[in-house]
């Protein structure tokens, strides 16, 4: 089952999940009030549902309990988004993630994409970052920075940037709508630190905010730069996948 809601109520949460802990689940899948998320630096968070039904896929491994990252995983495993054996706290790798994106959205390649000097040209991915690069945004999040011609596949990939990477798919997808500059700005004028976004970043982090892809915290900030695990990686694919219909992958 990849929804922990679609449970009978005694199977909810991780087997040696505090009480505490799976009750604050119980009220997330069934109740549709806050639903309470925990960060990896153990502070509590909270975002309202926009509608009554709340999927778990939503809640991180610390409440939704391993059980259910791990699920996520196999789920994104069984699609072939992640390859080979991907256990749940490893960090996810800005290349893994790529392949993740170009399999999940089967993206094409482009044409246009540069050539990293680190990635071999003829290699899986090599292949999928000529598909998801029109959609790394690097010159979105540091206008006028140069890159280089290395990838750095190997390096981590913060939540934060996962989530913006996705819905830049999303919007390319015709899945997510752009919002304008006011409507971006309606939407962060109560983002503590929306102030230190790039300029041409903020209608991009305003659309995921607004979309749901990337949550807001109790302190309704966009969050830091901590590194992605591949539980968090599955449970926002698996989010996405379902919140935005995307068809389900062929391994």
């Amino acid at each position: 089952m990849r929804n922990a809601c679609n449970r009978g109520s005694g199977d909810i949460g991780a087997p040696g999940a505090p009480a505490k802990m799976r009750t604050l689940q119980k009220l997330g899948c069934f109740l549709a009030a806050a639903v309470f998320t925990w960060s990896a630096a153990g502070e509590a968070q909270a975002f309202a549902p926009q509608n009554w039904r709340v999927d778990c896929a939503v809640l991180p491994i610390a409440v939704v309990g391993a059980s259910d990252a791990k699920e996520a995983v196999q789920h994104m495993a069984a699609q072939g988004v992640f390859k080979g054996a991907s256990a749940v706290e490893t960090p996810m790798t800005k290349g893994e993630f790529v392949l993740a994106l170009q399999h999940m959205f089967a993206l094409t390649e482009s044409p246009d994409a540069p050539t990293y000097t680190d990635v071999p040209a003829n290699s899986a991915l090599g292949s999928a970052l000529r598909a998801v690069d029109p959609y790394l945004g690097g010159h979105i999040l540091c206008p006028g920075c140069d890159f280089g011609s290395n990838f750095l596949a190997d390096q981590p990939i913060s939540n934060v940037y996962a989530s913006f990477l996705t819905t830049l798919v999303l919007i390319g997808q015709n899945k997510l709508q752009p919002l304008s500059p006011a409507e971006a700005d309606a939407v962060l004028a109560k983002v503590p630190d929306a102030g230190s976004l790039p300029p041409p970043s903020r209608v991009y982090f305003a659309a995921a905010i607004q979309g749901g892809v990337l949550p807001l915290g109790l302190e309704k900030r966009i969050g830091s730069t901590q590194n992605q695990t591949h539980g968090d990686a599955a449970l926002l694919l698996d989010r996405v996948q379902l919140k935005f219909a995307i068809p389900e992958a062929r391994p």
